[in-house]
């Protein structure tokens, strides 16, 4: 019966979805907290199970198991994990104003924690359903929904859309709920789903407007318009990286048939100039509050601060951290959940295993079809952001890391799977003499 939802007319799953979701929050109480948000998600991933036709797509279905074996593993409250405090107080802050009676003297700080308002909505929501103390991982299965929401919401507008195929739609969406990378950020307080999700609408309702037709193109604006603000809302600095975007994709689309004449010597050499060339023009430009700070002492910090190649290294250090996995010492990172740096381990060495295919391949997959070339370039700018940022953890690259799904979608540029795993064992022998 569930394996024949994909028959059912989309107005009628999403009506019986809402039902479903209503009945739920209508017995909350005798449900209890934690069984009702595992209803809710998974009354969600069935739905977002029945948007795909793909034979991969019962992937989705896990999801609520998932997120409930993990919650095992925590410690303490979700919300005393990292810096959960400040995402906390940043939400009473917009949720409480009368406790901030001087507000005129506080506006500046209203912009600063603005950054912080993708973590309104699952803060607010056990909140608004249960009036009584807060379970201590009520607030963890709250945001994972949120995830799921956040998944369905762009699968809704890319359908509408229709600018890129549902092969491709559907191995984003699977990365941006599901994949180890996905699952490992949710070990704390966050707001980057909806950072992720802004990156996403911009992706296909840009492809959309680029495309050479008259039809629906308001609504592109429109999401384009949306996209922006999320993401300038959510890290500001990343609007640097959309304005990168947008003049390597000008520059790329009005020289392509050159393009394609070059070597791929010479395409790197040009590729190594473009980061030192945006690497000057950034700390130039850029305020100082922006300019990462981290690395200030240590060997490694040689590495990490030079040019060019610090943006590999940073790529490196934001895919492994935290690290090394051999002595592994932060299990307040992860609220003392072990299962997390087991989900951290295949997260490292897929997301490694994508990054070093797609920079092994860059000029072959540059010139694939137009919505994988705009994949590629997104991933460039969005990485090359690391150069200008703090990078204590793999959240910083989380934005793109659904855009690496193209290299699954093209296979055969895949490289061995040792390539990882051996700079993963070069990386753990470095640290430790250092």
């Amino acid at each position: 019966m569930l394996f024949n939802l994909r028959k059912i007319k989309s107005p009628i799953k999403s009506f019986v979805t809402l039902i479903s979701i209503l009945f739920v929050f209508y017995c909350s109480s005798f449900f209890g907290q934690y069984i009702t948000f595992f209803l809710f998600d998974l009354i969600l991933s069935i739905y977002l199970f029945s948007l795909f036709k793909n034979k991969l797509r019962f992937l989705f279905l896990f999801h609520p198991i998932i997120v409930f074996v993990v919650s095992l593993g925590f410690n303490f409250r979700f919300e005393d994990i990292g810096v959960g405090y400040t995402y906390m107080n940043a939400y009473d802050f917009f949720m409480n104003p009368s406790d901030y009676p001087d507000i005129s003297s506080s506006f500046l700080v209203i912009g600063l924690k603005s950054s912080y308002i993708g973590v309104i909505p699952f803060l607010w929501l056990p909140s608004f359903i249960f009036s009584t103390k807060l379970g201590a991982l009520t607030y963890f299965y709250s945001m994972s929904i949120w995830n799921l929401f956040c998944g369905i919401f762009f699968v809704k507008i890319s359908k509408k859309l229709n600018s890129i195929s549902n092969n491709f739609l559907f191995l984003l969406v699977l990365f941006f709920v599901l994949s180890p990378m996905s699952l490992e950020i949710n070990n704390s307080i966050h707001r980057y789903h909806i950072l992720i999700l802004g990156f996403l609408l911009f992706f296909v309702s840009w492809i959309d407007l680029k495309k050479e037709k008259k039809k629906k193109r308001y609504l592109s604006i429109l999401v384009i318009i949306f996209s922006v603000i999320v993401i300038a809302l959510s890290k500001l600095a990343l609007l640097f990286s959309i304005l990168i975007f947008v003049f390597l994709d000008f520059i790329l689309k009005k020289n392509i048939e050159p393009f394609k004449k070059l070597s791929s010597g010479i395409l790197y050499v040009i590729f190594f100039m473009v980061l030192l060339f945006i690497y000057i023009i950034g700390f130039e430009i850029l305020p100082q509050q922006y300019l990462y700070s981290d690395f200030i002492k240590g060997p490694i910090n040689v590495f990490t601060q030079a040019p060019v190649l610090g943006y590999f290294v940073r790529i490196l250090y934001s895919t492994l951290s935290p690290f090394p996995f051999l002595t592994f010492d932060q299990w307040d990172l992860y609220g003392g959940n072990k299962l997390f740096l087991i989900i951290h381990f295949f997260s490292c060495v897929i997301v490694l295993w994508l990054i070093v295919s797609f920079f092994l391949n860059l000029k072959k997959i540059v010139l694939l079809k137009y919505e994988y070339r705009v994949s590629a370039m997104l991933i460039l700018c969005i990485t090359l952001s690391l150069s200008f940022s703090a990078v204590g953890h793999n959240v910083y690259l989380s934005p793109a890391i659904p855009f690496l799904s193209i290299i699954l979608i093209n296979n055969k540029y895949l490289c061995n799977i040792f390539y990882p795993l051996g700079i993963i064992v070069f990386a753990e022998i470095v640290l430790f003499i250092t």
